[in-house]
């Protein structure tokens, strides 16, 4: 299970195995536009998962991003996305769900 969460300005990618076994090769994408294209920083707020950085489109979708290598059972992180670049934050702003 995968969801975004925006709050006062902050996004949370909350990414959980809620099943009793490991999951390997998880991979996150959404059907719709969901963050204003350009690179952001991903950093772990709660869980082990490493700092990273994931790629928006011009789409505005997340394509099969993989937060880490292996979700074990009822495991859950929660990762801060922030804008690197000027444009996405500028973009961000604009940007009405």
């Amino acid at each position: 299970m995968a969801y975004l969460r925006r709050v006062d300005g902050q996004t949370v990618l909350v990414v959980a195995n809620l099943g009793a076994r490991s999951l390997g090769g998880v991979r996150v994408s959404s059907e719709d536009a969901v963050l204003p294209a350009g690179r952001y920083a991903v950093r772990p707020i709660f869980g082990g998962a490493r700092a990273s950085t994931l790629r928006v489109e011009n789409d505005r979708r997340l394509r099969d991003w993989s937060p880490v290598a292996v979700l074990q059972p009822r495991e859950v992180y929660v990762l801060e996305l922030s804008p690197t670049d000027g444009g996405a934050r500028v973009r961000e702003q604009q940007w009405v769900p």
